[in-house]
């Protein structure tokens, strides 16, 4: 019977691919009580925000992705995007996981993440019980996360997560037992992958979104779009006239290729130089805590692996661990103002070493603290979208303050967003694409959405600065974020460095600090009128 067939527990070189049968199709609504969908907007007065669609445009041939919170990539199984998870009624199913075959697949996959984070052994058992427990026991997504709990730093992707998984174990066991013993034990565990075999007619939705993520192809979107201005020789007066006044994006490619390291930033160069350095990775594990990697480790797992959200490099501190990368670019004459430099050693994190195979990149998102950014790109290719100031992208759920200022987000993977919620789009609710080349500067102003999906495996660094021109964004989120000690403290500084600065910004905060007085003194009147309402009502007396 299925409640008591055995398979055999020897690990597998690669997930079990779900049968190819066509999930319920994506509609992109939220559930959520906290966060909410905007409505698509009309940007009909806007033709740059009217492109074909990639699979219907022939082709003709990121900035800032950043780490933070809130970070998109933290889960791709994003459950605001996701329709109404049907429960399959499969025989196999149903008979596998007994009384729990109510459970959508979704919170089976939770319950398993919180069963198996400190008892990871408890799998094992679970791949003898049933079909259907084996497939959700061999699942790569659970053993990936599973190994990054049980070391977030020290293990060697090989054959598949549950492989390697396996062989971290052991090793920590060695490990343990020689510290005990006090005697190295040099004999060595091998581990055998062997082939496995997906059980037939079994079929889960959830698996199989992974799966479809996680072998699309890529070249619907190798193409450009030519909406964004590509330039040569632009000069600082003409950038800030034309781009960064008015806030439009733009790419200037006569800076890069001047650089050391545009010869020398690419994958196999930077394993060649550094193979033992440490990386940081943008996703973190079960315990919230970042993965550190070294070039060596990450460049192994990235050429193989097969997930769906593949793990990325965003590296603020890698200044620390690579001194020698710092002399081999330098900031562009373009962006030479950068007034959070006053704050010193308490300026939020700015600068980012960027590194990821294909299909990995960032959701949606708008750069923290106001900033606008450049983004170098010294190898491979990137897929931006943007939407511009105020124009929520669709299929982003939002929390907003009373204000009406964004508070919090949650986003979907940028190749989940062209899966799910692309196709649904009209082509005026489409956003302002462009392919990014390696050599390619890209400026991306401050309060524009954008998201990155990468090609090939890309290098590339980025900054985020403000001068100027987007001062008064970086007060609007301090102020709203009430980090009034930060904001002080840089306010001195303006005011002895910059004096003209200091004083619109000052004035700005007034304003700021005024609304926000009307805003509460209009919450007690409301407050007031509600109980007057109350004891009326008590009273039974009507009240207008």
């Amino acid at each position: 019977s299925l409640s008591t067939t055995t398979f055999p527990v020897s690990l597998p070189p690669r997930p079990a691919a779900p049968p190819v049968a066509p999930p319920p199709a994506p509609s992109p609504s939220t559930s959520s009580s906290k966060f909410r969908v905007p409505p698509l907007r009309s940007t009909t007065s806007s033709p740059s925000l009217s492109p074909t669609p990639p699979h219907t445009r022939e082709s003709s041939g990121g900035g800032s992705e950043k780490e933070g919170d809130h970070h998109p990539l933290q889960d791709p199984q994003t459950p605001f995007l996701a329709p109404p998870e049907p429960i399959s009624t499969d025989p196999l199913r149903v008979q596998g996981l007994g009384s729990l075959s109510v459970l959508p697949d979704s919170l089976i996959k939770k319950l398993m993440l919180y069963l198996v984070s400190d008892h990871y052994s408890l799998l094992n058992p679970l791949l003898r019980v049933s079909c259907a427990w084996f497939q959700f026991a061999s699942w790569e997504y659970l053993w990936q996360k599973i190994t990054a709990f049980v070391d977030p730093g020290d293990f060697e992707y090989e054959h598949s997560w549950r492989f390697t998984c396996q062989k971290l174990v052991h090793k920590k066991k060695k490990q343990k037992q020689e510290l005990l013993s006090g005697e190295i034990d040099r004999a060595q565990v091998v581990l055998t992958p062997s082939q496995f075999v997906s059980p037939r007619s079994f079929y889960s939705p959830m698996m199989f979104r992974h799966y479809q993520i996680a072998s699309i192809p890529l070249h619907a979107y190798e193409h450009d779009t030519l909406h964004i201005q590509r330039l040569n020789f632009l000069g600082e007066e003409d950038f800030n006239n034309r781009f960064d006044v008015p806030r439009f994006p733009c790419i200037m490619n006569d800076i890069i290729p001047k650089w050391i390291a545009f010869t020398e930033w690419t994958p196999d160069r930077l394993i060649e130089r550094f193979p033992d350095r440490l990386v940081k990775i943008a996703q973190g594990n079960l315990g919230g805590k970042r993965l550190l990697m070294t070039l060596k480790q990450y460049w192994t797992y990235a050429r193989v692996q097969r997930d769906a959200n593949p793990y990325y490099v965003f590296d603020s501190t890698f200044e620390k661990r690579f001194p020698e990368m710092m002399n081999e670019f330098e900031i562009p004459p373009h962006f030479w103002q950068d007034l959070f430099s006053l704050l010193g050693h308490r300026r939020p994190a700015f600068r980012w070493l960027v590194m990821g195979p294909s299909r990995s990149g960032t959701g949606f998102h708008t750069d923290p603290n106001g900033t606008s950014a450049w983004n170098a790109l010294l190898s491979g290719r990137k897929r931006w979208a943007f939407y511009p100031p105020g124009h929520v992208p669709p299929g982003i759920a939002i929390d907003t303050n009373e204000a009406g200022q964004i508070k919090d987000f949650q986003a979907p993977s940028s190749l989940k967003w062209y899966q799910n919620v692309y196709p649904h789009l009209a082509p005026h609710e489409r956003p302002i694409e462009v392919m990014q080349r390696a050599g390619d500067m890209l400026f991306v102003p401050s309060g524009w959405w954008h998201q990155v999906l990468n090609l090939d495996e890309t290098v590339s660094v980025t900054q985020n600065y403000i001068n100027a021109n987007n001062l008064t964004d970086a007060v609007d989120v301090l102020h709203m974020r009430n980090e009034l000690q930060m904001l002080q403290y840089w306010l001195e500084a303006l005011r002895e460095s910059h004096p003209p600065l200091f004083r619109k910004a000052r004035t700005h905060m007034k304003i700021l600090d005024g609304a926000q007085a009307l805003r509460a003194l209009d919450a007690e009147k409301e407050k007031v009128k509600e109980l007057r309402k109350e004891i009326a009502f008590l009273k039974g007396v009507d009240v207008e």
